[in-house]
């Protein structure tokens, strides 16, 4: 059994409560006024509206999610008392007020129901709460295991990455090392040519320098041409 507590009020701010219990096929309507209680068994008077409303006017789900409290712009529910019952209004909104359909509901006595009513309310009240405790927990776990796997995924990505890098880094440290390594053999005969080459000018210079001096000395020694003049 489903039950469902909805909170009414009409146009002169008469403020009445309906509780609409689902069981099977068999639905139960009870309106709480303050000095008076309505109350509906009549599944054949239900049935019978149900499948007397097309989908362009009002359909099954929309009268249902009406009897179940949900908020519906378009459509609305109005309880008025009567001559001793109540009738409870489907009113279309827009484009102006439209009474579409209605439910008589006829005077019961309130002590035994208004007991019921509130142990039914207070009953489903608290398996409310459980039901969304329930799925909130449910929720809550699914969540907590997306987020371990996220972490999870996240910390191999991030590893692959570091470790990516890293081979990166140390193979562009190895390139410049040889890089290094083949410029310096390349600049290294360069740098000792220079000093080779004047070692070896050092040499041809020491050798001939004493040819050139006998020559010269051949040349302008005045005790050798004195001799040779004596002769």
């Amino acid at each position: 059994m489903e039950t469902y507590f909805i909170s009414l009020e009409d146009t002169k701010s008469q403020k009445s409560v309906l509780v609409t219990e689902f069981a099977g096929n068999e639905v139960t309507m009870n309106v709480l006024f303050h000095q008076a209680t309505y109350c509906l068994h009549d599944d054949l008077q239900f049935r019978t509206l149900v499948r007397n409303r097309n989908g362009d006017s009002l359909s099954e789900k929309t009268i249902h999610d009406l009897l179940k409290g949900k908020q519906l712009g378009e459509y609305h529910l109005q309880a008025i008392p009567v001559n001793g019952s109540c009738n409870l209004y489907i009113i279309q909104s827009k484009p102006f007020p439209l009474r579409l359909a209605s439910f008589q509901l006829q005077s019961v006595s309130e002590t035994k129901s208004i007991f019921e009513w509130f142990w039914n309310c207070a009953s489903s009240i608290n398996k409310t709460i459980d039901k969304r405790i329930q799925r909130y927990a449910e929720e809550y776990e699914q969540l907590h295991q997306q987020l371990s796997a996220l972490y999870e995924t996240t910390k191999h990505r991030e590893e692959q990455i570091v470790s990516t890098f890293s081979s990166m880094i140390k193979e562009a440290l190895h390139k410049k090392e040889l890089q290094e390594t083949s410029v310096s053999a390349e600049t290294t005969p360069a740098q000792q040519s220079p000093a080779v080459e004047a070692e070896v000018q050092d040499i041809d210079e020491s050798e001939t320098a004493p040819e050139h001096g006998d020559s010269s000395h051949s040349d302008t020694d005045p005790d050798a041409e004195e001799t040779t003049s004596e002769e």
